[in-house]
């Protein structure tokens, strides 16, 4: 479809994620100022690496859609631009609509803070639930890192079916093209908790190497039930959804 068209304006989301899905890209749903009745499903990043380009639907199809839940209304209508991203930061917060660099790097941010919370959490020896949602978050903000994904692997092992975690698996680079600015972070901040359970994981010791023993492996090395009392703070496997960017 040709991009000469009159000045879009962006009415709407193609999805209404909950907490378990955030954060989201979403595609906008955009409207001709001269003629609301025409819709048009702006596909910005299409997963198939397609051409970004427009999508028609009715204005029937997009009142449903929002009246039964799966899209939304946007109370504050913006005009549409390619070099911008809808997206979803929080439940709480309708999707924003920006610049897509200062989108990545809103993303980046709350990712990074939502690790850091983890690895705080791990440090203090305690595991909530509001901990596990941050590294399932933490794990589709950062998806661009593959340390995000051996944590999220490392610390669900044992609430994930096994199929699941070979999905999650599946997304990882191999071991020698393994490359993580986020594990340099977590040096350099020194999550030592983290980074042993990542790195004594099945999974994760194919990546991560620790070159002594840390305080954390010295306290628990004797403790076989450890890592089995932290799966039981971690919370039931039908608590989570796994969702990336």
């Amino acid at each position: 479809m040709s991009q000469t068209l009159p000045q879009l304006i962006v009415i709407g989301a193609t999805a209404a994620p909950g907490n378990d899905e955030l954060p989201q890209y979403l595609d906008p749903i955009c409207i001709p100022d001269d003629n609301p009745n025409n819709c048009l499903i702006a596909c910005v990043a299409p997963w198939d690496g397609s051409k970004p380009d427009f999508q028609p639907v009715s204005r029937e199809q997009f009142e449903e859609e929002c009246d039964e839940g799966y899209w939304q209304r946007l109370q504050e209508r913006q005009e549409f631009s390619w070099n911008k991203r809808l997206i979803a930061l929080s439940s709480e917060q309708p999707p924003v609509y920006m610049i897509d660099k200062q989108a990545y790097e809103i993303v980046q941010k709350m990712g990074k803070t939502a690790l850091e919370e983890v690895a705080s959490d791990l440090e203090q020896n305690q595991y909530e639930i509001s901990t596990d949602e941050r590294i399932w978050y933490a794990s589709r903000a950062l998806s661009d890192d593959p340390f995000s994904l051996l944590a999220l692997i490392a610390l669900e092992r044992g609430h994930l079916a096994t199929e699941t975690l070979k999905d999650l698996g599946a997304e990882l680079p191999s071991p020698e093209k393994y490359n993580s600015s986020l594990e340099q972070l977590a040096r350099e901040r020194s999550w030592d908790t983290l980074i042993d359970i990542i790195a004594t994981d099945p999974t994760g010791k194919n990546y991560l190497k620790i070159d002594n023993r840390s305080y954390f492996l010295e306290d628990f090395q004797d403790d076989i039930g450890f890592l089995s009392e932290l799966n039981e703070k971690i919370g039931a496997p039908d608590q989570h959804c796994g969702h990336t960017l």
